[in-house]
């Protein structure tokens, strides 16, 4: 399961990291990360967007066997972001 897998402790542990030195601070608990947070949150629609992010890079990753990590994760998103 998404939540299970020791990859995802990391990614969303440096992903928390990196919200937090912007200033934006999310507790979340389990079911949170499988259904999304509520929409009363402050930034639940951006953290929402970024799990989703999490989960299609997770699975793009283990497709095409490379090694997920956060660098890479923030990679693909600027990238996303420079072609959209």
């Amino acid at each position: 399961m998404f939540w299970d897998y020791h990859i995802t402790q990391y990614l969303l542990s440096n992903l928390n990291i990196f919200l937090a030195n912007k200033n934006i601070n999310i507790d979340y608990i389990k079911r949170d990360i499988m259904f999304g947070l509520s929409s009363n949150s402050p930034y639940s629609c951006m953290y929402n967007y970024l799990i989703i992010l999490m989960k299609y890079f997770l699975y793009t990753m283990k497709i095409i066997k490379i090694p997920p990590t956060f660098q890479r994760f923030f990679e693909m998103q600027v990238v996303f972001l420079k072609y959209k």
